[in-house]
């Protein structure tokens, strides 16, 4: 828990004294070795994907600039919003530890940091003690896998489906990931419009799905 909370005091974007925000304020200033790694990462991951995973998309711009609790259900955010989002302009200066947005790039890291901590924290359980056979981190909902249960079998996961209102979606899990997102929760209203926390891949809307 200390590990997560140390995580969650570096790199929340609602926290004014995290590394993230004053990168985000300050736009080039001297980070950890972790926050250079990463941003190495999440860069890899968007040039992998084309710039569908973005580090870069400001669901802030939206309304959601504080945590979802604390969000009234009307908005009266910015009506036209415009950004940089050409994460590979981002500046990594490994030599000097540092990271430089350009223009007005803001980054944030909710899409990612939870899986990619429950991943680190899921192994280090199953390396501190040869007599786990099996270990699960959940961190909201962005879950890390290794081993199997105390029976030797694969951990089985039900998800709910929104559709159906049932949990009636089940997963077998070994040594993988698992992370869930929909349109069904964090919704806020926007001017008038219907908003949700899913941005597209132009960071300008929600996408246009019936997913």
């Amino acid at each position: 828990i200390s590990d997560i909370h140390k995580y969650e005091e570096r790199f929340s974007r609602f926290l004014p004294s995290s590394e993230l925000s004053k990168l985000n304020q300050l736009r080039t200033t001297v980070v950890s070795k972790l926050f250079i790694e990463l941003t190495k990462e999440m860069l890899k991951l968007f040039r992998i994907t084309g710039g569908i995973f973005n580090p870069l998309l400001q669901i802030e711009a939206f309304g959601y600039d504080r945590n979802f609790s604390d969000i009234k259900s009307e908005i009266y955010a910015a009506e036209n919003v415009s950004y940089d989002m050409d994460f590979s302009k981002t500046i990594i200066d490994e030599e000097n530890s540092s990271i430089t947005l350009v223009n007005d790039q803001r980054m944030d890291l909710g899409g990612f940091l939870k899986g990619y901590l429950a991943e680190i924290l899921c192994k280090q359980i199953m390396n501190s003690s040869e007599k786990i056979s099996g270990t699960i981190v959940n961190l909201g909902g962005d879950i890390h896998t290794q081993g199997t249960d105390a029976q030797g079998d694969t951990f089985i996961f039900s998800i709910f489906n929104p559709v159906t209102n049932r949990d009636d979606i089940t997963l077998s899990l070994y040594n993988q990931s698992l992370a869930t997102s929909g349109t069904y929760k964090r919704n806020w209203v926007r001017r008038g419009v219907a908003m949700h926390h899913i941005l597209n891949s132009s960071g300008k809307s929600n996408p246009q799905s019936d997913i």
